[in-house]
């Protein structure tokens, strides 16, 4: 069971285990492709770098996305689609980003014809950009505008402001995307400096379990927080006794033979540790009684944390390397419930 288990949490991060190495590369990309962003470069000059970067942190979805964004739509064959299994996610991504309004200059004014929608919903970012503003046939000494010249600058004018506003709504959401990236190849780059490189599967495991552990990890970064890193990973502590052991009052351990009150938090996670050992392979088990010890030194820092000047940085980072170490135990001897279909997605 336990195995089975194993195999599912790694599966969801095998890729990001694999490509951990050179994040740093991931994450000065991300910065470079901000700080285009953000100087009003024209987009289909940064859309490739984008594209680029969603490969290399396997982001199936926005890779193809991003594909679409630079070629338009049209017959892209299989064998050039990054990610096969998402482009028709990808496709309907970019159908709502390009959708246009109908009336845009209010009542009265001319819908847009099939083919002006066509113009704007299925054209390539660069295509867009380059829809120069239609000459207006008011404007100028050029005699007399016919009914007919009229309304064909309106109805221009109108594909000419619906492209300008697609290209507006991509360049948000290509800058949520890349900003997001950059947050977690920022965040995954911690975890693997902390813990090693079981961390993305520890943290796939606990899931939400691990909330505060994640938020510890981060703390730790922040000059000044080292003590609230320590009652953070100290919460986790709590939390996983609290959600995970479910047994009597009263718990005698295999290990040591003491017989203590499972009623605090802290009680209930050495006792779920017990539980584990007793189900758990040989080659588990002195994972499981070495994380006794560290749930006392996690514990401990991080009451002593309470005092923001009691606990040093590097005994903060300890408080957080044991919380994780407690946590790591729990994963290989497949202690985390199975994570739920919505939070897997």
């Amino acid at each position: 069971m336990a195995a089975s288990y194993l195999y599912r949490v790694r599966s969801l991060v095998g890729t990001i285990v694999a490509m951990a190495e050179p994040l740093q590369e991931e994450e000065e990309l991300a910065a470079s492709i901000l700080g285009r962003l953000e100087s009003s470069e024209s987009l289909s000059g940064i859309l490739p770098a984008a594209r680029r970067l969603a490969e290399m942190l396997n982001d199936g979805l926005e890779a193809d996305w991003l594909l679409l964004e630079s070629v338009g739509i049209e017959v892209v064959p299989a064998a050039d689609r990054p990610f096969p299994e998402a482009w028709s996610e990808a496709l309907e991504k970019f159908i709502r980003l390009h959708a246009v309004i109908d009336a845009m200059a209010g009542a009265g004014a001319p819908a847009l014809m099939p083919s002006g929608r066509t113009k704007v919903a299925s054209r390539s970012i660069m295509e867009l950009e380059r829809m120069s503003k239609p000459f207006d046939p008011l404007a100028g000494n050029v005699g007399l505008p016919t009914t007919h010249s009229i309304d064909t600058w309106q109805r221009a004018t109108l594909i000419y402001l619906e492209a300008q506003r697609v290209v507006h709504r991509v360049r948000q959401e290509v800058h949520g995307y890349v900003t997001r990236a950059r947050k977690r190849a920022r965040q995954l780059r911690n975890w693997l400096t902390l813990f090693g490189r079981d961390a993305p599967a520890v943290f796939a495991a606990g899931g939400p379990l691990l909330d505060e552990l994640r938020n510890a990890a981060a703390s730790l970064r922040e000059p000044g927080k080292a003590a609230t890193a320590a009652i953070e990973a100290r919460t986790a502590l709590l939390t996983m006794g609290r959600e995970l052991y479910k047994g009597p009052d009263q718990h005698t351990s295999p290990i040591t033979g003491e017989t203590f009150a499972a009623k605090m938090e802290i009680n209930k996670l050495q006792a779920y540790l017990d539980q584990l050992w007793e189900r758990a392979p040989e080659d588990r088990k002195p994972l499981l009684v070495a994380a006794h010890d560290e749930v006392d030194t996690a514990y401990e820092l991080g009451s002593r944390a309470k005092n923001p000047f009691a606990l040093t940085t590097e005994q903060a980072e300890h408080a957080v390397r044991s919380t994780f170490a407690v946590a790591h135990a729990i994963t290989f001897a497949g202690g985390f419930p199975p994570p739920t279909p919505s939070a897997s997605q």
